[in-house]
């Protein structure tokens, strides 16, 4: 309790007296050091976050491609921004999936779900999702289903096919984040003959996880 060398009691601008001022006093360096780290950001996340933005901003790019009406694939700029989006996914399939030290299996686990987690926070999901609809949405598929074999639309199969692989690695290990890709469930059985890596996503989604199993009905399911 703190009060003016002045008075004995401390007295407010109206004259009345005022309750103490309680001040916390740390003697030690270590304390604010302990104190600060509960406001301050986990080590790794700004880099970390400031990764995925970057790479969101490729797949948003990708995804808006789908939005005119006329799309010309071999035009330098598309092919630069379908090529960034390729290499955006290789990257961030790399940060889902860092290399694991010898004996530190507990901690990249750790590292893996706290960067599965921020993926999800970031909306990648949905991100991922819409790019998957762009070039296949009806009624005017870019990407005709019977069509997407001709060596012209490579690109954009290997895209997508990356696309499902990131997902995958989003929810791998971790029940709870494949949870909140059960609402793409429906959308990812209409891609099954596209050729992509639809049943390894959608494996992984159910593996281990009766809660989401119990949860769906039987037309999702079968």
């Amino acid at each position: 309790k703190w009060h003016p060398a002045s008075s004995s009691q401390p007295v407010g601008d109206t004259g009345t007296p005022e309750e103490p001022v309680s001040i916390v006093c740390l003697s030690e360096p270590q304390s604010y050091d302990n104190i600060f780290a509960v406001v301050s950001p986990p080590p790794g996340l700004l880099p970390d976050l400031n990764l995925v933005m970057s790479h969101v901003f490729s797949i948003d790019r990708y995804v808006d491609l789908f939005q005119k009406r006329t799309l010309n694939l071999e035009e330098p700029s598309v092919v630069e921004v379908m090529n960034n989006m390729r290499e955006s996914l290789m990257e961030l399939l790399t940060f889902c999936n860092p290399q694991q030290g010898h004996g530190r299996q507990e901690a990249n686990k750790k590292i893996v779900q706290a960067r599965q987690q921020l993926l999800f926070d970031q909306n990648v999901h949905h991100i991922l999702v819409e790019a998957l609809k762009g070039p296949f949405e009806a009624p005017d598929p870019l990407v005709p289903a019977q069509e997407h074999t001709d060596p012209k639309y490579t690109t954009i199969m290997v895209v997508a096919d990356l696309c499902y692989q990131l997902l995958r690695a989003m929810v791998q290990g971790c029940t709870t984040f494949a949870l909140r890709l059960s609402e793409y469930i429906p959308f990812a059985q209409s891609q099954l003959g596209l050729r992509l890596s639809v049943a390894d996503t959608l494996m992984e989604i159910f593996k281990n996880n009766r809660r989401l199993v119990t949860e769906m009905n039987q037309e999702v399911v079968l």
